[in-house]
């Protein structure tokens, strides 16, 4: 065999080698960006979870849902229609309508507006058993969204 056919041969297997070591870093940096992606998703759900409890946390201790709580509520589940599935965007939507009715309640109560005060009484207790089931199920609703092996 002569040096020219030689170096030839070594030139062909070079490039299947640089082609192969060339498509197995690509693969590895498409499994790098798709853990990327479970992360960056974990920690937005987290987020997301992490100001239902907090808000629920407050409710439930203070017996109350003032705005500031509130808003800081709405904007921090915001994108829940993108992060979750159409359930938990329903439970939600819920604890939202629910802070509106606790509030409306308060404000009637408040200003004296609220004609039976023992329906009103219940209603309160209602509210604040049902954000008490919320804060204990919490977890439990979010464990599907926050594991990191899925």
């Amino acid at each position: 065999m002569n040096a020219a056919l030689c170096i030839q041969l070594f030139q062909a297997v070079a490039v299947f080698a640089v082609a192969g070591v060339g498509a197995w870093i690509a693969h590895e940096q498409m499994k790098i960006a798709a853990e990327k992606v479970k992360l960056d998703k974990f920690d937005r759900r987290f987020r997301v979870f992490d100001a239902i409890r907090a808000f629920l946390a407050h409710v439930t201790m203070t017996a109350d849902a003032d705005k500031e709580h509130f808003r800081e509520f709405e904007r921090a589940t915001l994108d829940t229609v993108f992060l979750f599935d159409e359930p938990m965007a329903e439970f939600v939507e819920q604890l939202r309508r629910r802070t509106i009715e606790l509030q409306s309640l308060r404000f009637r109560q408040d200003r004296k507006l609220e004609k039976d005060g023992r329906a009103a009484g219940e209603k309160w207790v209602a509210l604040q058993d049902a954000f008490n089931a919320d804060l204990t199920s919490l977890p439990e609703r979010f464990r599907p969204f926050l594991g990191l092996t899925k």
